[in-house]
Parts: C-alpha cells; sequence; structure tokens
C-alpha cells in the first residue's frame, strides 16, 4: 500500500522508511512503556496512549484526502 502511492521513482524509498518506522516502535516501544509504566504509573501509560492514538488519528483524518484522490488517480 505505502508503496503503490507513492511516487513511482520513490517506491523504494518510501518503502524502505516505512520498514524502518514499524521496526523502530517495536524496538522503542517496549522499553519507553516500560520505563513509563516504573516511572510514572499505569494511569499515564494509559493516557499516553491514548493521546498518540488521537494525534495518529488526526494525521489519519488531516491526509485522508490525498490518500483519497491519490487512489482514484491508481484506479
Amino acid at each position: 500500500m505505502v508503496a503503490s502511492l507513492a511516487p513511482p521513482e520513490q517506491r523504494g524509498r518510501y518503502a524502505g522508511g516505512y520498514s524502518m518506522a514499524y521496526s523502530l516502535a517495536r524496538f522503542v516501544g517496549p522499553w519507553l512503556g516500560g520505563l513509563v509504566l516504573g516511572r510514572l504509573g499505569s494511569g499515564m501509560l494509559w493516557l499516553g496512549c491514548l493521546i498518540v492514538g488521537l494525534v495518529a488519528a488526526a494525521g489519519y483524518l488531516a491526509a485522508a484526502p490525498v490518500l483519497r484522490r491519490r487512489i482514484a488517480e491508481l484506479l
């Protein structure tokens, strides 16, 4: 999906960036979650998860018109 939405000349770069971001999140997530849980408690951990989720949702909503237009161009 990521590569198909990228400009043709940059598909490898987009796919590599997506893979790197996913791997980084899998590496940093457990460490950061454990750190927050140990120092601030479970309430702050879940509050942080809520905030990150809301920011991600806002990003997807902001990008939705561009993604829809790009998908329509591909079809």
